[in-house]
């Protein structure tokens, strides 16, 4: 009878004590609060300059905004383009939120070449580097 006791013993140590919690992995940083996502981004084209123009709306300190990223698309307009192919953004500016004026209104301007299809994108980030998620998008042929 002891016997059964000291095997039952060992079995119960080894599934207690050295049994794992679950697979282990990096540390997960703490949730913070996103700023808020920007969903009128508009834009106008005059004398062959693109003007983006958007507003950010500050929801806390915690969350108020640091600046914005333009993010573009350009795609050479031709007939042979893949019209299911993803669009590749770059990141053309950073606009920090001093340089907006009262009230959070942002705006970018840039130069454009003929031939080309247009796609742009923000979004807007914190003091704490937090993200939003990505604005609404306005695409143009020029």
């Amino acid at each position: 009878m002891r016997n059964k006791s000291f095997y039952l013993f060992i079995i119960i140590f080894f599934i207690f004590f050295l049994s794992g919690c679950g697979k282990k992995g990096l540390p997960v940083p703490p949730l913070h609060e996103r700023p808020v996502a920007v969903d009128n981004l508009s834009y106008d084209i005059k004398n062959g300059t693109l003007w983006l123009r958007w507003t950010v709306l500050v929801k806390n300190s915690k969350t108020d905004p640091a600046g914005s990223i333009v993010l573009r698309s350009r795609k050479k307009i031709n007939k042979s383009a893949c019209k299911d192919c993803p669009l590749r953004f770059e990141q053309v500016a950073d606009i920090s939120a001093k340089r907006a004026k009262a009230g959070m209104r942002f705006k970018y301007q840039e130069r454009l070449q003929k031939g080309y299809q247009y796609t742009y994108k923000i979004y807007v980030y914190s003091q704490i580097q937090t993200k939003s998620r990505v604005s609404n998008i306005v695409e143009f042929f020029y």
